[in-house]
């Protein structure tokens, strides 16, 4: 054999031993390249909505020798022990041309129908809009004081200059929104046997376990400064703001005071202020307890989960006729209540009013048959107590006992109605 044989059968030989694939002749026909699918290209994603909007705040924190609202127990007490986190005035402003509206959080349990009336027509004078567009809530912290005529004739000149100042200080802003679940909450009715038992503390009341909150939404609506670093973080949920207890005779802003500051200290240049969703029957998973440290890790859940919110918005859309701005405000009679209730569109989504004390049941039911997002803020332009959704009146319990005089089942299922009647 010749060496230019061996070097043949070498070849042939090594390309089987060290695996160097068949020959050219056996390699398989290519594949026919299928053509890319298509795919509808996705929607464009809306531009929000511009507005102007403005911020401010006032401390309206009382002196030692106001008495605190409290609990049904300790409301003859006098006075309070120090200060663990300041109540706070807080004024949101947004214009869109000549139209005004405000919005007022403060921290404080409650304010007498009478009193919320007369506060937003002295807001609206300040700042020439119409008391109809002037909202203003309360975010119900139990360790606030008394709402006295006194004590609200003394912050009135504080609410009014914090108004001011968002009026004055308003600048080009979009709109944004979202909303999620936040189990901060749970329902404290707890049925036994065909009724309820009241569960003001889950860890010391664990022979009943409670559920969860029936309304868990956690809603933030947001104002971005266009060209500017600025933002306004308006969120809401329904908890009752009692993470401190009976026992207390600390002023603080309970948890949305805590997570507010919070979110302060961890959004650059951002402005938050809270207000109260369907806590009716809800209490923090912390509730009623002596320890402060809970009050702010209480807070920090919530002011961390709307940070989370904050990074995931949306854009407002402007409503189907171009709507960016509209103000709705009505009072209705329930069986002899005046309920001022009002309702904003702000682009495509709502902002709902009620002065009451709302079950989160009947909340559930709004936004479902609202079907857009809901800022919900309960215990706005005054005080009516609590609202229960029809089924609890048959289960009893202390909201059962303790509303206003008068209201059968059904009431709060009518008080929706009219509210989605104003948002139509």
């Amino acid at each position: 054999m010749s060496w230019r044989e061996m070097v043949g059968v070498a070849c042939v030989v090594g390309g089987v031993v060290v695996g160097l694939g068949p020959r050219a002749a056996d390699s398989p026909p290519p594949q026919a390249t299928r053509p890319q699918e298509e795919r509808p290209a996705p929607p464009p994603m809306p531009q929000p909505i511009v507005l102007r909007c403005g911020f401010g705040a006032s401390d309206i924190t009382p002196d030692a020798s106001v008495p605190l609202m409290g609990y049904p127990e300790p409301r003859d007490r006098s006075g309070s022990d120090g200060v663990h986190l300041p109540l706070l005035a807080r004024a949101c402003v947004l214009k869109d041309g000549p139209l005004k509206a405000v919005l007022v959080s403060l921290d404080l349990c409650v304010m007498p129908n009478a009193a919320c009336r007369l506060l937003r027509g002295e807001i609206a004078k300040a700042i020439d809009t119409d008391p109809a567009n002037v909202l203003v809530s309360t975010t119900h912290t139990h360790s606030g004081p008394n709402p006295s005529d006194d004590y609200v004739r003394s912050v009135q000149p504080l609410i009014i200059d914090a108004v001011r100042r968002a009026n004055d200080l308003s600048h080009p802003v979009t709109a944004w929104i979202q909303e999620a679940p936040l189990g901060l909450g749970y329902n404290r009715r707890v049925p036994v046997d065909g009724t309820v038992r009241m569960c003001w503390n889950p860890q010391t009341i664990f022979e009943h376990p409670p559920r969860p909150a029936p309304d868990p939404t956690c809603t933030l609506l947001q104002f971005r400064q266009v060209n500017g670093p600025r933002t306004v973080n308006v969120w809401s949920l329904g908890a009752h703001p009692v993470v401190f207890g009976k026992a207390s005779r600390m002023v603080s802003s309970d948890y949305p005071g805590a997570a507010c500051k919070w979110l302060d200290a961890n959004i650059p240049d951002g402005k938050s202020m809270f207000v109260l969703g369907a806590a009716g029957n809800v209490h923090p998973w912390m509730a009623t307890q002596e320890d402060p440290r809970n009050v702010d890790r209480i807070g920090e859940t919530a002011g961390s989960f709307v940070r989370t919110l904050a990074q995931a918005t949306r854009p407002i859309a402007p409503t189907k006729d171009g709507g960016k701005l509209a103000c709705r405000a009505t009072t209705v009679v329930i069986r002899g209540h005046e309920i001022d209730i009002a309702v904003w569109h702000v682009g495509d989504c709502y902002v709902v009013a009620a002065p009451v004390e709302l079950f989160g049941e009947l909340a559930v039911d709004l936004r479902r048959r609202l079907e857009k997002p809901v800022l919900l803020t309960t215990l706005t332009n005054g005080w009516n107590g609590y609202w229960p959704h029809r089924g609890a009146f048959a289960e009893g319990g202390y909201e059962v006992g303790a509303i206003p005089a008068g209201l059968q089942p059904g009431d709060g299922e009518a008080l929706i109605e009219h509210l989605v009647e104003l948002a139509r």
